[in-house]
């Protein structure tokens, strides 16, 4: 059972941020869910073999942090 994504990535504006820093992104960084940050989700979901739900679930967020982390 996937456990709640951390604080950071339930607020809006902080995956914006961090999706941003991830080649090909330029989101508004609004602080909404909306459909632009949802499809950036659901690519980056696919690109680790997620379910592409579009939501920050714990397994994206990680995905986010891996893929940052290596630049």
């Amino acid at each position: 059972v996937e456990t709640c994504p951390p604080p950071d990535a339930r607020r809006g504006d902080g995956l914006q941020e961090s999706l941003n820093q991830l080649p090909n992104k330029n989101l508004d960084v609004d602080g909404q869910m909306g459909p632009g940050t949802r499809a950036a989700l659901r690519a980056l979901q696919e690109k680790h073999g997620l379910p592409k739900t579009g939501e920050p679930t714990l397994a994206t967020v990680t995905g986010i942090r891996e893929q940052l982390a290596a630049g």
